[in-house]
Protein backbone atom coordinates (compact mmCIF):
# COMPACT_ATOMS: atom_id res chain seq x y z
CA UNK A 1 0.00 0.00 0.00
CA UNK A 2 1.23 3.49 -0.84
CA UNK A 3 0.08 6.27 1.51
CA UNK A 4 1.18 9.50 -0.17
CA UNK A 5 -0.58 12.82 -0.76
CA UNK A 6 1.44 13.78 -3.85
CA UNK A 7 -0.70 12.28 -6.63
CA UNK A 8 2.10 12.16 -9.19
CA UNK A 9 4.53 10.49 -6.79
CA UNK A 10 1.87 8.06 -5.59
CA UNK A 11 1.05 7.09 -9.19
CA UNK A 12 4.74 6.65 -10.02
CA UNK A 13 5.37 4.42 -7.00
CA UNK A 14 2.24 2.39 -7.73
CA UNK A 15 3.24 1.86 -11.36
CA UNK A 16 6.78 0.82 -10.51
CA UNK A 17 5.65 -1.50 -7.72
CA UNK A 18 3.00 -3.12 -9.93
CA UNK A 19 5.69 -3.73 -12.56
CA UNK A 20 7.67 -5.50 -9.81
CA UNK A 21 4.70 -7.79 -9.14
CA UNK A 22 3.21 -6.13 -6.08
CA UNK A 23 -0.53 -5.70 -5.67
CA UNK A 24 -0.99 -2.01 -4.87
CA UNK A 25 -3.64 0.20 -3.35
CA UNK A 26 -3.06 3.91 -2.82
CA UNK A 27 -4.41 6.35 -0.25
CA UNK A 28 -3.88 10.13 -0.24
CA UNK A 29 -3.69 10.34 3.57
CA UNK A 30 -3.73 8.25 6.70
CA UNK A 31 -7.50 8.50 7.16
CA UNK A 32 -8.19 6.98 3.75
CA UNK A 33 -5.50 4.35 4.37
CA UNK A 34 -7.33 3.23 7.51
CA UNK A 35 -10.49 2.79 5.43
CA UNK A 36 -8.64 0.72 2.80
CA UNK A 37 -7.09 -1.45 5.52
CA UNK A 38 -10.55 -2.40 6.76
CA UNK A 39 -10.87 -4.75 3.78
CA UNK A 40 -7.31 -5.33 2.53
CA UNK A 41 -4.07 -6.14 4.34
CA UNK A 42 -0.87 -5.49 2.38
CA UNK A 43 2.53 -7.04 3.05
CA UNK A 44 4.11 -3.56 3.36
CA UNK A 45 2.90 0.01 3.81
CA UNK A 46 4.92 2.80 2.15
CA UNK A 47 4.11 5.82 4.31
CA UNK A 48 4.67 9.53 3.79
CA UNK A 49 4.70 11.53 7.02
CA UNK A 50 3.37 14.97 6.13
CA UNK A 51 -0.14 14.64 4.73
CA UNK A 52 -3.49 16.40 5.21
CA UNK A 53 -6.29 15.05 7.41
CA UNK A 54 -4.24 12.30 9.07
CA UNK A 55 -0.46 12.50 8.91
CA UNK A 56 1.92 9.56 9.06
CA UNK A 57 2.42 9.73 12.82
CA UNK A 58 -1.33 9.63 13.54
CA UNK A 59 -1.81 6.88 10.96
CA UNK A 60 0.93 4.78 12.54
CA UNK A 61 -0.64 5.32 15.95
CA UNK A 62 -3.99 4.04 14.63
CA UNK A 63 -2.29 1.14 12.86
CA UNK A 64 -0.39 0.06 15.96
CA UNK A 65 -3.57 0.24 18.07
CA UNK A 66 -5.36 -2.22 15.79
CA UNK A 67 -4.38 -5.85 16.49
CA UNK A 68 -5.26 -6.84 12.90
CA UNK A 69 -2.95 -4.19 11.42
CA UNK A 70 -0.15 -3.65 13.92
CA UNK A 71 2.18 -6.26 12.41
CA UNK A 72 2.16 -4.82 8.87
CA UNK A 73 5.65 -3.36 8.38
CA UNK A 74 6.08 0.23 7.30
CA UNK A 75 8.61 1.88 5.00
CA UNK A 76 8.66 5.60 5.78
CA UNK A 77 9.30 7.87 2.79
CA UNK A 78 9.65 11.58 3.53
CA UNK A 79 11.59 14.77 2.84
CA UNK A 80 11.71 15.85 6.48
CA UNK A 81 14.92 17.24 7.88
CA UNK A 82 16.46 14.81 10.37
CA UNK A 83 14.18 12.14 8.94
CA UNK A 84 15.72 9.14 10.67
CA UNK A 85 15.39 10.75 14.11
CA UNK A 86 11.81 11.90 13.48
CA UNK A 87 10.74 8.54 12.02
CA UNK A 88 12.38 6.50 14.79
CA UNK A 89 9.35 6.86 17.09
CA UNK A 90 7.29 5.08 14.42
CA UNK A 91 9.50 1.98 14.51
CA UNK A 92 9.59 1.64 10.71
CA UNK A 93 11.17 -1.33 9.00
CA UNK A 94 12.98 1.08 6.64
CA UNK A 95 13.36 4.82 6.11
CA UNK A 96 13.88 6.32 2.64
CA UNK A 97 14.58 10.03 2.23
CA UNK A 98 12.96 12.05 -0.55
CA UNK A 99 14.07 12.63 -3.19
CA UNK A 100 15.03 9.00 -3.68
CA UNK A 101 16.25 6.72 -6.40
CA UNK A 102 13.57 4.21 -7.39
CA UNK A 103 16.06 1.37 -7.00
CA UNK A 104 16.67 2.39 -3.37
CA UNK A 105 12.94 2.45 -2.66
CA UNK A 106 12.41 -0.91 -4.36
CA UNK A 107 15.28 -2.44 -2.39
CA UNK A 108 13.85 -1.16 0.91
CA UNK A 109 10.41 -2.52 0.08
CA UNK A 110 11.81 -5.88 -1.08
CA UNK A 111 13.80 -6.25 2.17
CA UNK A 112 10.72 -5.38 4.19
CA UNK A 113 8.52 -7.79 2.25
CA UNK A 114 11.13 -10.54 2.52
CA UNK A 115 11.76 -10.68 -1.21
CA UNK A 116 15.21 -11.48 -2.62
Amino acid sequence: MVVEDDDALSALMATVLEEEGYEIRCAPDGAQAVVVLETWHPDVIVLDLRMPRMDGWRFREAQRANPDLCDIPVVVVSALTHLHEQAAVLDPAEVVAKPFELDDLLAAIARTAGRP
